[in-house]
């Protein structure tokens, strides 16, 4: 888990969290990693049938199961360590977020080293880590999606768009780049990436996950987001559907 081996202590810090290398307490990617990242070591562990490596940022002190062997990461070496240990691995599993092609490009790496990563094609990741290319092809799938439009960078707040709306930067984890604007309020400066402006639509957000299995994929609503409110509101965690 990129979080967790290396990433909030490397170059793309800045680029992903917003902080600098090293400052995890800077940007909420930092618990959310350690939670994707105990959740996915323990799971494997639960399983039984795994021997599972871990890869750890050296100046991390992450809880780990003693059964699972833990690989120290040193500043810097952290896209270098994971496809040398993905060589002597029968697969290994990615979790990254997707801006600044971070994800994308750890996966790319493994499977240029010889690895197996338990990951779909780089295209699909590559469509999935830009919103309005998902939106588009949900859209042609016949999914119901919000409607709007892409704003490039640096481009201003169209004085058509009905409010409340929501802009999201196009390539993003978390709520990075997310503001919302209700009627009465100023729109925000333009941004200095691309973006997608939509409709804001009313409802109980969820985290959706496909369950992939001889019967195909089955969408599961599994968890209720929980959010700040404000101009830019930010992820503040979540809770298991109950049924």
């Amino acid at each position: 888990e990129w979080c967790c081996s290396g990433g909030l202590t490397g170059p793309d810090a800045v680029a992903v969290a917003g902080a600098a290398a090293g400052d995890a307490a800077a940007t909420s990617l930092g618990p959310e990693g350690r939670a994707m990242f105990s959740a996915a070591v323990t799971d494997a562990v639960r399983d039984g049938g795994f021997a599972v490596t871990a890869l750890v940022d050296e100046s991390f002190d992450v809880p780990l199961p003693s059964v699972v062997r833990r690989l120290k990461v040193p500043r810097g070496g952290e896209i270098e360590t994971l496809v040398a240990s993905a060589r002597e691995a029968d697969a290994v599993l990615v979790v990254a977020p997707e801006t600044a092609d971070v994800l994308a490009a750890r996966v790319a790496a493994v499977r240029a080293g010889g690895g197996v990563v338990l990951a779909p094609s780089t295209a699909f990741i590559r469509l999935a880590t830009d919103k309005q290319a998902t939106v588009e092809a949900l859209e042609a799938a016949t999914v119901p999606v919000p409607r709007g439009r892409s704003l490039a960078a640096g481009e201003p707040w169209p004085a058509d768009v009905p409010r409340p709306a929501v802009r999201k930067a196009r390539a993003s984890t978390g709520c990075d780049g997310r503001v919302v604007v209700h009627p009465g309020a100023e729109p925000p400066q333009p941004s200095a990436v691309a973006t997608r402006l939509e409709e804001w639509i009313p409802g109980v957000s969820v985290g959706v996950s496909c369950l992939l299995g001889p019967r195909g994929v089955v969408a599961v609503a599994a968890v209720v987001q929980r959010f700040s409110t404000g101009l830019d509101p930010g992820y503040i965690g979540g809770d298991l559907v109950a049924d």
